[in-house]
């Protein structure tokens, strides 16, 4: 697996929320994260001291970022290898989308004229 994690551009990231509100609590999504825990008293203080705050509360986990010029190409050749389609094709209206199951949208700057969109 490390290796398909290379060629698409996935790594992981440790995460650290430090907090300095009274009555801190740790929220309940915490629970769901890899290598989630709550920081001790003595890592609050060392942080506090490192930072000159007062922190009262803080958690770490581990989380991921990736990279889409490695992992958009990673994903399309999955797709391929698993007997998908790929249509490159310019459209004017989205009816002409209606016979597809599924559908990319990579318009970028150019959605204001597809969607008539002024922003």
């Amino acid at each position: 697996m490390p290796r398909k994690a290379k060629e698409a551009g996935i790594s992981l990231q440790p995460v650290i929320n430090l907090s300095d509100m009274k009555n801190y609590k740790i929220p309940d999504w915490v629970n769901i994260t890899l290598g989630h825990s709550e920081l001790s008293r003595d890592h609050l203080v060392n942080l506090s001291k490192q930072y000159n705050k007062n922190f009262t509360g803080g958690y770490l986990f581990v989380s991921f970022s990736w990279e889409a010029s490695y992992f958009l190409p990673f994903l399309q050749q999955k797709f391929v290898n698993n007997g998908g389609r790929i249509v490159i094709k310019e459209i004017q209206d989205f009816d002409e989308l209606a016979y597809y199951d599924v559908i990319v949208n990579c318009t970028g700057i150019q959605s204001r004229q597809l969607a008539g969109n002024k922003i």
